[in-house]
């Protein structure tokens, strides 16, 4: 009796598995990503922020197997030039400043107590509350020695805008929303002086500063940045993730424990959408109520729930981007503080595991996974 289609991709995929092991399937859910690199360039008298886009694709196999599962990620449209996060590095009066050093984090990382960690996100009082759209730029810096602020302003027009966080000659950029709201931005560079940065489009691939910030930070704990809501990582926004992870992990104690609770569900109950892979746009953030309600998205949105989920229970989670030999092309994965060690967690691919009736398991070998950015 022939086998029903719906089981057709399982069973290719398995043959694949028997040959080439979890290799294989990587590779075949992963074929035909195309990757894409950015660089930020120039930033004239500190004024005009020149972002140069350069795209490299690779040829989608030809297939039918490939044509059904070659979009193991999409993050790549998310690292040009109107990206969520540009992280490339910036030229300034013919000094290159390159990215916030992971070293710098892996210090704060060991001055940190070990152990579990608080279950609760304790916040800062605010310094102000705006509840109208603001038509001048203010920040909110109330938090700021837990590792983040806030910043608002009302773009009445069409202009893509980006911040930058600055610090010690390294800067960050993330795209600014605009709609009047309170956006979070992280502070991951630890205590020292910062500058913040608003840049409004000018035109093409340049941005003109209209606001700049300097605050003085002093982190009380080094772990509090990777429980805190972001821009990326938006869990304060979400409804649904809140009160899911919290019902997930009600009557468990360990931090481990919890982490696989939700894990569990993200894995059992989100899928991988093959088409948002293929048609999502640049300027896509992850909305976590939306993922849960879909029940489907990119390793970008896996790993922002996840993420998020995890730092709405007190657990120090981050959202990467970066490389792996489980996937082809740019991906996102995250990283959960566990007993001491930072974990790294796949669930986009794990997800897919699933689905295709293949073996997979929670942490994965770091040395699989070649991280670019952390947040």
């Amino acid at each position: 009796m022939k086998k029903s289609i719906k089981y057709t991709l399982a069973a290719i995929v398995s043959v694949i598995l028997s040959v080439n092991g979890a290799a294989g399937f990587n590779k075949i859910l992963s074929a035909g990503n195309y990757s894409a690199k950015a660089e930020n360039e120039n930033i004239n008298n500190k004024q005009f922020l020149v972002v140069n886009n350069s795209e490299k694709g690779d040829e989608a196999k030809s297939s039918s197997v490939n044509q059904v599962v070659n979009e193991n990620t999409a993050l790549e449209k998310l690292v040009s030039e109107d990206a969520i996060v540009n992280q490339a590095s910036v030229k300034d009066e013919g000094r290159t400043n390159e990215n916030t050093s992971s070293s710098s984090v892996i210090k704060a990382d060991s001055t940190a107590p070990k152990g579990e960690t608080r279950t609760e996100v304790k916040q800062e009082v605010k310094t102000e509350v705006r509840k109208d759209k603001p038509t001048t730029p203010y920040m909110n810096d109330g938090n700021k020695n837990s590792g983040s602020i806030k910043v608002a302003y009302y773009n009445d027009t069409d202009r893509k805008m980006k911040l930058g966080i600055t610090k010690d000659g390294s800067a960050k950029y993330f795209s600014f929303n605009g709609k009047g709201e309170e956006e979070s931005f992280p502070l991951q560079s630890g205590s020292g002086e910062y500058t913040i940065n608003l840049y409004l489009n000018e035109s093409g691939t340049s941005y003109k500063c209209i606001k700049t910030w300097s605050i003085t930070v002093s982190i009380k704990d080094s772990y509090s940045v990777y429980l805190a809501s972001s821009n990326l990582v938006n869990w304060e926004s979400s409804s649904s993730a809140k009160s899911i992870a919290r019902e997930l992990t009600s009557n468990l104690s360990s931090n481990e424990a919890k982490a696989k609770a939700i894990y569990n569900y993200v894995v059992n109950n989100i899928r991988y959408d093959m088409n948002k892979a293929s048609s999502v746009g640049s300027s896509y953030v992850p909305n976590l109520n939306g993922v849960l309600s879909s029940k489907s998205g990119i390793c970008y949105d896996f790993a922002s729930l996840y993420t998020g989920m995890l730092r709405s229970v007190g657990i120090p989670a981050k959202l990467i981007m970066g490389t792996s030999a489980n996937a082809s092309g740019y991906h996102a994965w995250s990283e959960v503080y566990i007993n001491g060690s930072w974990m790294t967690v796949d669930t986009s691919y794990d997800s897919q595991a699933k689905a295709a009736h293949a073996s997979y398991s929670m942490y994965k070998s770091s040395s699989s996974y070649s991280k670019e950015k952390e947040y």
